[in-house]
């Protein structure tokens, strides 16, 4: 009886969860893809949902549970470039799928 009750409260919680998917690419202000740069997304919280390397054109897809509110950030950073964080409403229908971001610069003294 008791792991029938237990099957019971867990499945509720199976058909309530859903999961988001977000695709892109990550170019650099020449329009080419950048290899291995991190992508991380944060829920409002600044927790980590997700954590993925884009391939070598420059292309990632990364899936992760709905959070409870709404708004994410997408923190894109790579060797040689500057990090970049993009908030993006997961209740809204456009997405970003290109993200352009530009070389660090360094300064030595």
């Amino acid at each position: 009886m008791t792991s029938k009750l237990l099957l019971l409260l867990l499945f509720p919680v199976a058909l309530f969860s859903q999961e988001l998917k977000i695709t892109g690419t990550i170019k650099d202000n020449q329009n080419r893809g950048i290899e291995s740069a991190s992508v991380l997304v944060l829920d409002d919280s600044e927790n980590t949902l997700a954590f993925t390397f884009s391939e070598e054109n420059g292309t990632f897809t990364i899936a992760f549970e709905k959070p409870t509110h709404n708004t994410i950030t997408i923190v894109v950073s790579g060797l040689g470039y500057a990090k970049k964080e993009i908030k993006v409403d997961c209740s809204s229908k456009k997405k970003p799928n290109s993200i352009f971001y530009t070389r660090r610069k360094i300064r030595i003294s």
